[in-house]
């Protein structure tokens, strides 16, 4: 019977498995192991430890939001991208611990996936949203620090130990709302200038 072939998917989970759980130090005869195959046809996929350690690590990268908002009220957008950088950086934090760890310094490898990525992105949306939607506040820099801060806390807290993160996602809308009133101008159509109404009549 022929052997199954293992892919290199199923290499790198194997491999993030057993970093996350024994840390950078585990040998990869152990990696191997879990797939059923060898150590040396390991590495002779990845070529080398540090390699298959720094693939398997590496994270998605923050969602693309240089398109900008889409139309429509800015408040449920924004909450759904702070909830997708929290799932992304709750994977993120036990990763670059481990990397840390065996002595990788994570900006070596992260220039694409690292997690401030996400607060450029974060910001440049806020900037697009001010432009297209008249979204206000007086230093869009300061809240996308603070709100991409926010959702870092969380995700190393909740790696820590998770009871000490409350479950669910109103947290998000809470942090929005707390940075941004209640976004009643968010109903306006992408491209209209903000309001004239305190402008006085000629």
């Amino acid at each position: 019977m022929r052997p199954r072939t293992v892919s290199d998917e199923e290499i790198l989970k194997a491999a993030r498995t057993c970093l996350l759980t024994h840390g950078p130090s585990v040998a990869v005869a152990t990696i191997a192991k879990r797939v059923g195959i060898t150590g040396p046809a390991v590495l002779k996929r990845f070529g080398t430890k540090e390699r298959l350690v720094n693939r398997a690590l590496l994270s998605e990268a923050p969602p693309d939001l240089s398109s900008g908002p889409k139309p429509g009220p800015l408040r449920p957008q924004l909450v759904a991208i702070l909830l997708t950088i929290e799932r992304l950086l709750y994977q993120a934090a036990p990763r670059l611990a481990t990397l840390r760890a065996g002595g990788v310094v994570a900006s070596r490898l992260w220039a694409k996936a690292h997690p401030r990525l996400a607060r450029r992105n974060l910001l440049a949306w806020l900037e697009a949203a001010r432009r297209t939607h008249g979204l206000a506040h007086s230093d869009m820099e300061t809240a996308a620090d603070l709100l991409v801060s926010l959702v870092e806390a969380r995700g190393f807290l909740a790696w820590i130990e998770p009871t000490w993160v409350g479950t669910g996602d109103a947290w998000a809308a809470k942090a929005v709302d707390a940075l941004f009133g209640t976004l009643a101008i968010t109903k306006r159509s992408p491209g209209r200038p903000p309001s004239t109404r305190s402008r006085r009549r000629r």
